[in-house]
Formats: structure tokens, C-alpha cells, sequence
């Protein structure tokens, strides 16, 4: 008796093979109605022939088989996880330390977009990579920032012995000796010094009383 077969064919949207094809034989005039469940592709959704929506499994639907049958399952890029890792750069050393860890989604096969985040004040974004998105939710971006230098400017009004901090935001400058100035008493900065560098420049201008 002739033969026929039904094959289900597992592509992606290029065309080439995303897994080996289902064969079905069935003897010529012979009637078959089952599903077949469609092989599963991390990071991707499978679509059955003209179908709008993914599928798990592809049905076959054959009366009084007399040819062969094709059918056309298409895996397209679904929308996976990947993380992205935040550091900032220590106040007091070269170091970085993990601020967060985000869990972000996109599609397999895409370039991750721009991740920095511009919500840490007194720090700026390194470069960093944009990998393309694997479909195992395996891609991992990490995002490196370091502190701006800021200006701690000491307006003595005459007086002499503070010079001005250029330092790394938050890094420790500890206490700044008074000023002098020959005949007056110093009475104190314009605002209080703090013992880190703040966030943007600063004056601390001096105040001054005759002895």
C-alpha cells in the first residue's frame, strides 16, 4: 500500500532548523486526528503555520490522506529576563561595591538598550556593554559608577592657613583647622564643614572680630 507523510518542520523565522522535524506515516486513504507537542526552545514562542498566537502543540488533522503533508512551526524571539548590576565606586578607595540588582525583561536576540541609572547623585555611569539578550536569561550587564570631584573652597577674607579640598564626593577630609589672621579672632564659617566632601561645590566663607 502507498504511504504518506505528515511532517511537522521547526524553524525559526530565517528559516533554518530549530529542531529536528516530526514525521508521521499513515497508509494511503487513512484518517488521523491528534496533537503533537511542539518542542520547547528557551526564549522562544512557537507558531503553528499562519497562526497569530504561540502554540504548545500543533494539531494534525488529516481525512483520506493521498499526498504528503507539510506543516510549519516558527519559533520567533519571546521575552526573557536578564539582570543588570549596579556598582558605585567607594567613597575611600578605587573599590566598587553592588548597590542593586535589578531583574529587567527583552527579546531573544536584541541589544540591551541604556541601563544607567541617573538617580545617583554625585555619580556618573562608566562605560559599560550592550549584549545582545540571550535566550537562556543568562545575560548579566554590569553598570560601574564613579564619584565626581567636588570643590571645597575656603574664602578666608584675609585670614591664611586652610587651602581649598578638591576631593572625591563623599570621601573623607576629616577637620579643618581654624584660619588666622594677625589682630582678629576667628568666630566661625559662613556654614558648618562637614567631615565628607558634600554633594557639589561648596564656600565656607571665614568671619572674623578684632581682638
Amino acid at each position: 500500500a502507498d504511504t504518506y507523510n505528515v511532517v511537522i518542520n521547526y524553524v525559526f523565522s530565517d528559516h533554518t532548523i530549530a529542531a529536528e522535524p516530526f514525521v508521521l506515516t499513515l497508509e494511503a486513504g487513512e484518517d488521523y486526528n491528534g496533537t503533537v507537542t511542539n518542542p520547547v526552545l528557551p526564549g522562544y514562542e512557537a507558531y503553528v503555520g499562519d497562526d497569530v498566537n504561540p502554540s504548545a502543540n500543533t494539531l494534525i488533522n488529516v481525512t483520506n490522506i493521498q499526498t504528503n503533508v507539510q506543516i510549519t512551526v516558527t519559533y520567533l524571539p519571546a521575552i526573557v529576563n536578564y539582570r543588570v548590576r549596579h556598582y558605585l565606586q567607594n567613597a575611600d578607595n578605587d573599590n566598587y561595591t553592588l548597590d542593586l540588582e535589578e531583574t529587567l525583561t527583552g527579546t531573544t536576540g536584541t541589544v540591551v538598550g541604556d541601563v544607567e541609572k541617573d538617580t545617583y547623585a554625585g555619580f556618573y555611569a562608566l562605560l559599560y556593554e550592550h549584549p545582545t539578550i540571550a535566550a537562556d536569561g543568562s545575560t548579566i550587564v554590569e553598570v560601574y559608577y564613579d564619584r565626581y570631584y567636588f570643590l571645597m573652597y575656603f574664602d578666608l577674607q584675609g585670614g591664611t592657613g586652610v587651602d581649598p579640598i578638591y576631593a572625591r564626593y563623599g570621601s573623607y577630609v576629616g577637620s579643618v583647622s581654624n584660619p588666622t589672621k594677625p589682630g582678629y579672632s576667628f568666630g566661625g564659617w559662613s556654614q558648618t564643614v562637614p567631615t565628607r566632601v558634600p554633594l557639589g561645590n561648596q564656600t565656607y566663607t571665614a568671619s572674623w572680630s578684632t581682638v
